[in-house]
């Protein structure tokens, strides 16, 4: 009987030790398969950082970019303010130079009147000394024929 009492220990012992490692051989693929998991997932986590670091030079392109472009619309700002300060000076410049025209348009016209009064007072005085003259002439060559 103890020959049997071993024999039966020494087969629970082995369906245990099988049992044992079936479990082994199931957990060992449950491993395996958590590792090749965790390899996948680092690799992801690799092309994730790659993506954002390229994400993140663009973003800083961008923004070089923009504080570039923000830096010419400044200078183009300030351009047209001063162009708009040089307009301003040229308008008065010409508003002036209208108003000096417009002085000698008016001192032109005024002379111009001025000489069409002389000359329709010369005209006027020409004729009458013509007439003076014609008086005369006629009176002197109607003399020695009487």
């Amino acid at each position: 009987m103890h020959w049997k009492k071993a024999n039966a220990e020494l087969r629970c012992e082995e369906e245990v030790n099988l049992r044992l490692k079936v479990q082994h051989r199931k957990l060992q693929e449950i491993v395996d398969e958590l590792e090749i998991r965790l390899d996948q997932a680092k690799d992801q986590t690799k092309q994730v950082q790659l993506h954002q670091y390229d994400t993140c030079a663009s973003i800083n392109s961008m923004h070089t970019q923009i504080r570039e472009t923000n830096a010419r619309l400044k200078g183009l700002g300030k351009r047209i303010d001063l162009q708009r300060a040089k307009n301003k000076a040229d308008q008065a410049e010409v508003a002036h130079r209208k108003e000096g025209l417009d002085k000698l348009l008016k001192n032109l016209h005024d002379n111009i009147d001025a000489l069409e009064s002389i000359v329709k007072e010369w005209k006027s005085m020409r004729s009458e000394e013509d007439r003076n003259t014609c008086m005369v002439a006629n009176s002197t060559h109607a003399q020695p024929n009487s």
